[in-house]
């Protein structure tokens, strides 16, 4: 009975050696490096979201940060070249700049330094002390020059034409001229949206026709709709809507998995305002309708020069891995 299992083993190995490789190996090889791509691009974000919440409950207010809330334009990303991190910590590290307040940007540390002290309550934290082990053990950030997280706060809904970033509530120097600071954010109105992009390497587009690799598309079709992850690029020849009603050429435009309210909140009113059931009450839009692969995002919100780096470089002409929701 050994000898015969021994002999079945050593043929199976024969066999299996001689197997010839998968049909797909070649294709299935940078669609996983793709994928660990967008699962790194989705952690990042998580971290950058959940800092934004952290700024905008006040958990840092009245601490040595001098952060009190969100503002509109607020930018949060990794920064390997700031003198506040070393090698040690440098992708691990976020920094959230406030435009508006004029201060440059602040360390966030997402990992504790050995034998730092954890995190006891809001006055214990300022900018020179972990926080806490927010970023589990092994995983690291994408740089400011590759990805970027920024905070959009509008003044009416995203899909109207004329909605604009809000003005939060100025302080005003004793002479009445000019904004000495803010003594109210307007990022609480409800209309309140956080978008992340990463630049794409050339590895993944088209030396041809400069568009984005089937392989790293197939990676973005695997997400779920509710992700509202994809991929964006300036297309110059395309009518799109213009910031204050009609017709303009070029806009940022979306291919993906999507399923957010701007892209389809009018298709939905158009939808509805013809489907009324007998005792007068409008039938829901169908939520098959709402998962959405395309989008021309607005360009009264997203203009030409709305997704920058760190440094304020435009990287997204040929391509960004995108991601959109509300907080």
């Amino acid at each position: 009975m050994y000898l015969l299992m021994l002999l079945a083993t050593f043929i199976s190995a024969i066999y299996g050696y001689n197997l010839s490789a998968r049909p797909d190996y070649d294709r299935d090889v940078p669609k996983k490096k793709a994928m660990s791509v967008v699962y790194k691009f989705l952690l990042q974000e998580k971290n950058a979201v959940a800092l934004l919440g952290r700024v905008n409950r006040g958990t840092y207010k009245g601490t040595d940060y001098a952060l009190e809330w969100a503002m509109p334009g607020d930018l949060i990303y990794a920064d390997y070249d700031n003198s506040h991190v070393s090698k040690y910590n440098e992708d691990t590290t976020l920094f959230y700049k406030q435009s508006l307040g004029g201060a440059s940007a602040q360390p966030f540390y997402l990992r504790k330094a050995p034998g730092a002290a954890s995190k006891v309550d809001n006055v214990t934290i300022s900018a020179g002390k972990e926080a806490d082990d927010y970023l589990e053990a092994g995983r690291r950030l994408f740089d400011g020059s590759e990805m970027v997280t920024k905070v959009v706060c509008l003044d009416e809904v995203m899909y109207k034409p004329g909605a604009k970033l809000c003005e939060p509530t100025p302080k005003m120097d004793p002479t009445g001229t000019e904004i000495i600071g803010y003594v109210n954010t307007c990022c609480n109105r409800g209309f309140n949206y956080v978008v992340s992009y990463k630049k794409l390497d050339s590895r993944w587009v088209n030396r041809i026709h400069t568009g984005i690799s089937l392989d790293f598309m197939n990676s973005v079709v695997d997400r779920d709709y509710t992700d509202n992850i994809g991929v964006i690029h300036w297309d110059g020849d395309k009518k799109c809507k213009a910031s204050g009603g009609g017709e303009d050429t070029g806009c940022w435009t979306f291919q993906g998995k999507i399923n957010f309210l701007p892209v389809f909140a009018e298709d939905m009113e158009e939808w509805e305002s013809h489907h009324i059931n007998e005792d007068g009450t409008r039938q829901y839009y169908p939520a098959e309708l709402r998962n959405r692969s395309t989008w021309d995002l607005p360009k009264n919100v997203f203009d030409r020069h709305f997704f920058q780096d760190k440094n304020g470089r435009n990287i997204c002409e040929l391509g960004c891995l995108f991601k959109v929701k509300m907080f």
